[in-house]
């Protein structure tokens, strides 16, 4: 279970830099945006159905998965590119994201640590 973790994980770092490599470069590449969309969907689905229930890896995963984000989007600015659909530094509502993401993983790693000692007391 732990290698189809890894792979699914891979891969969805992989799609990733794949799809906002499309977006910030628009190159003639035979899969396009969408195509990439429907396979990160895919990807996520898969890792979710097989992670249930994991919820410390699935805390810090998003946070990996967003600094990771957010690198790639520095990395292809440096390199001269310029997003097609708006993900930028600029962005208002990239920042909004950035904000409820962190309060929701803060909100869900107390919950977490909450039951972690609960159970422990018992």
């Amino acid at each position: 279970m732990e290698n189809k973790r890894r792979i699914l994980d891979g891969l969805l770092f992989g799609l990733i830099a794949l799809f906002l490599w499309i977006d910030f470069f628009n190159p003639d590449f035979f899969l396009t945006s969408w195509m990439v969309i429907v396979l990160l969907i895919a990807v996520v689905i898969l890792r979710v159905a097989l992670l249930k229930g994991r919820k410390v890896e699935g805390i810090v995963f998003g946070i990996v998965f967003n600094i990771y984000f957010m690198l790639m989007l520095i990395l292809f600015n440096f390199m001269g590119g310029q997003s097609q659909v708006g993900f930028s530094f600029d962005d208002f509502f990239f920042w909004v994201i950035v904000v409820l993401f962190a309060y929701d993983t803060q909100k869900r790693w107390s919950k977490y640590k909450h039951v972690k000692e609960t159970s422990q007391n018992k």
